[in-house]
């Protein structure tokens, strides 16, 4: 299991955030590798995420529930997937809440991930930190940019780019490597 913090700042009045967020398919259009499929009848919502993970593609076909308590601003949302073709399972558990900020508003995040099969033998924690704070990054970029919208036609125009996990996967396959030389010649000048 993988546990995240994370917190963000929104050029945006908190009760705008906050209303903004309790529409799932304008926040689905902004999370990267997101599609919301159905609302269902009962409140949770299908879709699917797909994601790259190195030369490996994952995608989760899965549901969500979120329990929404307007007085403080927050949310607790649960979602579990199965990538078929991989057969890699995924389940997260977050809660967020929107506090003012200086400038506007704060989104505070703190989640639990937890991905089982092939995809977690390819995405290690510090790879999974890394594409989660790109995909934290991109979703603040895509909601700022619907909230300037000057309609509600531009605004869902504007959705979140593709997750493209080589260059993330290259990047911690070589933060890896630049540890353990580091390590190798940290212990008394070098091998012998």
């Amino acid at each position: 299991m993988i546990e995240l913090t994370r917190s963000f700042d929104i050029s945006a009045a908190p009760d705008e955030v906050w209303e903004y967020f309790q529409d799932i398919p304008a926040v689905a259009a902004c999370l990267p590798g997101a599609r919301l499929d159905e609302i269902r009848d009962d409140g949770t919502y299908s879709g699917t995420v797909t994601f790259k993970l190195g030369p490996m593609t994952a995608r989760f076909e899965g549901t969500a529930s979120i329990e929404i308590d307007p007085t403080d601003r927050s949310a607790h949302v649960t979602g579990k997937g199965l990538d078929r073709s991989g057969g890699s399972q995924g389940r997260i558990v977050l809660d967020y809440r929107v506090a003012p900020a200086d400038d506007g508003s704060r989104v505070e995040i703190e989640a639990q991930i937890t991905i089982l099969g092939a995809a977690a033998q390819i995405g290690r924690p510090g790879l999974i930190n890394e594409m989660a704070t790109r995909m934290v990054n991109d979703f603040v970029t895509c909601v700022e940019a619907r909230l300037a919208a000057p309609d509600a036609a531009a605004a869902s125009a504007i959705t979140a780019p593709e997750v493209k996990g080589i260059r993330l996967f290259l990047a911690s396959l070589f933060g890896a490597f630049g540890g353990w030389v580091k390590r190798l010649f940290g212990r008394g000048g070098g091998p012998a």
